[in-house]
């Protein structure tokens, strides 16, 4: 405590302000925050992020695919930057490689009717 006397002559008396704790406590909570945001939010779309560009560089001919505006199509040209997908017999449009969103994998139609026969028979 602290006194002072003001020009009055009273004694006024300071209260010391109390320890203000540690700053440990909230710099460990900020950084687990940031830890948070870094494995739920920025990793899995880097990794999303990579996996499109591995798919956009493996796009060839042939390969059956779907634009990001829901286009069904099918690859008949490609080069560096675009692709030229054939939706119906004879017309073709073309796109940036980045307007791809994915490949349509192809399922064996032997496998889909051997699983039709089996419900039936069961």
């Amino acid at each position: 405590m602290f006194s002072r006397h003001n020009p009055e002559g009273q004694v006024v008396v300071f209260a010391q302000q109390g320890g203000g704790g540690s700053s440990l406590p909230a710099i460990l909570m900020i950084g687990g925050i940031i830890l948070l945001m870094y494995f739920f939010l920025i990793r899995p779309q880097s990794r999303q992020r990579r996996q499109m560009q591995e798919l956009q560089k493996s796009l060839g001919v042939g390969d059956q695919v779907i634009t990001v505006g829901g286009l069904h199509g099918t690859v008949v040209q490609a080069d560096d930057e675009t692709v030229t997908l054939e939706v119906a017999p004879g017309v073709t449009n073309k796109y940036v490689r980045g307007a791809v969103s994915r490949k349509v994998e192809e399922t064996s139609s032997t496998g889909a009717e051997d699983s039709t026969e089996q419900s039936k028979d069961e």
